[in-house]
């Protein structure tokens, strides 16, 4: 089985925290949209799949 990239395998790979990756992956305006598109590059690049089920344990 794959293993499942998370949001601090991005964080990691781009030296951010992985709650600057969480807020661009839902197109917060509290980042600057040249962070959010490299990080958004980067999660299609690793393959990075939104896991619906983790998002609700958040509520």
């Amino acid at each position: 089985m794959a293993q499942k990239i998370k949001l601090s395998t991005i964080a990691e790979a781009l030296g951010l925290s992985t709650a600057t990756v969480s807020l661009a992956l839902r197109d917060s305006p509290l980042v600057a949209d040249v962070t959010r598109d490299r990080i958004k590059e980067k999660a299609v690049e690793l393959g990075y799949i939104y896991n619906r089920r983790a998002a609700s344990l958040r509520t």
